[in-house]
């Protein structure tokens, strides 16, 4: 008599631990598709910006890119041990479309050089 009021008790506490992990994982699968969408935006609005001058800044390239095509979220200047930059640089637009003008888009000069514009991979 006592292994079944066990057992009853088990299966009533059962059903509620997978009622709290089902609300858990919702918020989770949440947060994932979030992240999800983030990084699919991303990967639609980011540009590499090919033959920059070693002497342009981060601004320079930002306000460039923001008088002709639209808002800039990111730019990305990877560096090498001299802190100088290596000639190229990842570019994050705040939407796709500005992103495909700028890919379109050409004569565009940084630091009175031109460089030319495509989709990052």
């Amino acid at each position: 008599q006592i292994l079944v009021e066990v057992a009853s008790l088990e299966q009533q506490q059962q059903p509620k631990k997978s009622q709290h992990n089902d609300t858990a994982s919702t918020s989770k699968e949440t947060a994932d598709h979030s992240s999800l969408s983030d990084e699919f935006l991303k990967k639609k609005s980011r540009v590499i910006l090919r033959n920059l001058s070693f002497y342009a800044k981060e601004n320079h390239i930002r306000s460039v890119l923001e008088k002709k095509f639209g808002k800039v979220v990111d730019v990305h200047l990877p560096r090498v041990q001299s802190n100088l930059h290596v000639g190229f640089c990842f570019v994050t637009f705040a939407n796709p479309e500005d992103a495909q003008r700028a890919v379109e888009g050409n004569g565009v000069e940084i630091q009175k050089r031109a460089v030319s514009i495509a989709w990052s991979v």
